[in-house]
């Protein structure tokens, strides 16, 4: 039951993440071709997630793809405390956080969003 419920996690985060691309492509290709600013601000893990690790997270393609159809500015966040490797020690630690509502540091500054007409935020779900 445990593992029916981590792929059908996954097919949902999957799922989403293409919808919400395709929702958005034909919008912000239009404002980007009008010389609009448009960042993208995202989380994405390569370790610890379901299924192994990966060569590039699955936010951080919906990421570039976003990217490449707006032409737009990209942040990603980097937490400054790594999460563990594996899956399950990982969502440990990210339901730890939730109960608490957490705001763990980050590397780096965040960009001046004020400076863009289009911010998009992405993370795992």
């Amino acid at each position: 039951m445990k593992k029916l419920w981590k792929t059908l996690a996954v097919a949902v985060t999957l799922v989403a993440a293409v919808v919400g691309t395709v929702a958005f492509s034909n919008n912000a290709t239009a404002k980007a071709a009008s010389n609009k600013k448009t960042l993208v601000v995202y989380f994405s893990r390569t370790k610890g997630v379901y299924g192994g690790s990966l060569s590039k997270g699955n936010t951080a393609q919906v990421a570039n793809f976003i990217k490449q159809k707006t032409g737009a500015d990209t942040y990603e966040i980097v937490p400054k405390k790594a999460y563990p490797n594996g899956y399950d020690q990982t969502t440990k630690v990210a339901q730890r956080e939730q109960d608490r509502d957490a705001r763990p540091a980050i590397k780096g500054k965040l960009p001046n969003v004020s400076k863009y007409d289009t911010v998009f935020v992405g993370g795992p779900i």
